[in-house]
């Protein structure tokens, strides 16, 4: 089973929950750069310390009672796997900090993205459903559909005996499964593959084919799942990367196999044998690197020298002369986490001047992975492994 992987930084499957997008939330552009195993846009509220399980809120304050451990915040809402009982129990977290259970007992479970009331879950026989804020299965998937995928844009791919199709957030298969293969929505397109053709085929949200991408032409970078990102869909080309728009045809093309880091800002990221590019969707090369860069929204990016990192705007220019240890995304696109050569844990505005410290993490180290959602397995299933 081929599972769809999100380009990342930092890719592991250590358990089944995901983030996915529900029916209330679309975005034209997508925002994927800074999240390890999200589609959508990450938490603005929360900061999730993956090592030491401490959440942070955007002010700086502390969020308490974190135990048991948390294993990924959305929002408002936390989510604990118990790898004894082998149940996930969602929690929420009030205004003055406090966690509380809401309910458990689920197998396997993809987060509440922000704003949205519905996501899909399996109960405690693997039956895959999608459940609401409170916890209650409001509708149960046929029978028929052994796998479900992330929702992106309100859809969800699912995986039957007659292959890959669409489902949206009421559970309908809104476009049947006839596919042997299917990726995720953005930009209101997917890209799927058809029985008996290894060609690609772009489709819009209500199945229409609008355009085929051969395989006689084109490969599809690596990891190998072809997503539109900023309105341009990535692919290989013999010993070159072109960019596709929604009817198939090259928008821009540049020598070298590229990686997709990211996108973010209507910017994309691009790495090849140690050389980071940003560049923007007329395939203009606003800045490169031959160190790592992140971007960071509110047209920022961050470039790594040496053992630092400097807050640069997208033409790679400094901002702040302050080196910084690690800065993490933008938030609202106006405040981020960074840490400082001195150990300090502090927030900035997207200027680099430091608005407040958090005194209780002094000496905690950013490491990447640090603020970002843990990575886990992006599809549940009527029959998981690790069960």
């Amino acid at each position: 089973m081929k599972r769809l992987i999100t380009l990342l930084f930092v890719l592991c499957s250590i358990c089944s929950i995901c983030t996915l997008c529900a029916e209330e939330f679309t975005e034209s552009l997508p925002n994927v750069t800074h999240q390890i195993a999200a589609d959508g846009p990450f938490n603005r509220k929360l900061l999730l310390d993956t090592l030491n399980y401490k959440l942070v809120r955007n002010d700086g304050s502390i969020v308490r009672n974190t135990n048991p451990r948390i294993s990924v915040a959305v929002d408002n809402s936390a989510y604990v796997f118990n790898n004894a009982r082998r149940y996930i129990t969602i929690f929420t977290i009030d205004s003055i900090n406090e966690i509380h259970r809401v309910k458990g007992g689920f197998s396997q479970l993809f987060p509440f993205p922000s704003g949205c009331s519905r996501t899909v879950a399996a109960d405690q026989t693997n039956r895959l459903g999608i459940i609401d804020r409170k916890g209650e299965f409001k509708v149960y998937l046929d029978s028929a559909i052994t796998t479900v995928r992330n929702f992106s844009e309100g859809y969800a791919v699912i995986a039957t005996s007659r292959g890959y199709g669409y489902v949206d957030t009421l559970g309908n298969e809104v476009i049947k499964s006839r596919f042997t293969e299917a990726y995720r929505f953005n930009c209101g397109h997917a890209v799927v593959k058809k029985p008996h053709n290894g060609d690609y085929f772009i489709i819009d949200k209500k199945g229409r084919q609008k355009a085929n991408v051969s395989f006689l032409d084109y490969e599809a970078p690596l990891p190998k799942t072809p997503t539109f990102y900023c309105g341009l869909l990535p692919m290989w080309k013999k010993d070159k990367t072109v960019m596709l728009d929604f009817n198939a045809k090259e928008v821009f093309s540049m020598p070298g196999r590229w990686l997709l880091n990211g996108a973010v800002d209507s910017c994309l990221l691009i790495s090849n044998k140690g050389i980071y590019r940003v560049i923007n969707t007329e395939g203009t090369v606003l800045t490169e690197n031959h160190a790592p860069i992140w971007l960071l929204g509110a047209e920022r990016l961050s470039k790594k020298d040496g053992d630092v990192t400097y807050l640069c705007n997208l033409q790679g220019q400094h901002i702040v002369s302050t080196p910084f240890v690690y800065i993490r995304p933008f938030y609202d696109e106006q405040t981020a986490f960074a840490t400082t050569t001195d150990g300090r844990w502090i927030i900035i505005d997207i200027e680099g001047q430091e608005l407040s410290e958090i005194p209780e993490l002094r000496g905690w180290n950013m490491h990447p992975r640090i603020s970002m959602l843990p990575p886990f397995e992006d599809y549940i299933t009527t029959n998981p492994k690790r069960l």
